[in-house]
């Protein structure tokens, strides 16, 4: 398969190793199972800071199974500027 990219690459240099990551992990880290790793967002389990909280949406789902989770996006910017992820 390398060959075939390196051949209609026009130059460019191909990767010589592809990452490998066992499904699981990869629905985990980036809630799909083909993720874009150039992208460097990786999802973060925040069950325990919701578990028990206020924010009732997120806790009855916890409450509600010993598997239940919820998962978020990383914003660290969103603090400083939320104006502008909006």
């Amino acid at each position: 398969m390398r060959g075939v990219f390196e051949e209609f690459s026009g130059g460019k240099p191909v990767t010589q190793k592809f990452p490998l990551i066992p499904y699981a992990e990869a629905l985990a880290k980036y809630g799909t199972d083909k993720p874009d790793l150039r992208n460097p967002i990786v999802m973060q389990d925040v069950s325990e800071i919701f578990r028990g909280s206020g924010f009732k949406v997120f806790a009855r789902i916890l409450e509600g199974s010993p598997k239940a989770a919820v998962w978020a996006i990383p914003a660290p910017a969103a603090a400083r500027a939320p104006s502008a992820i909006a």
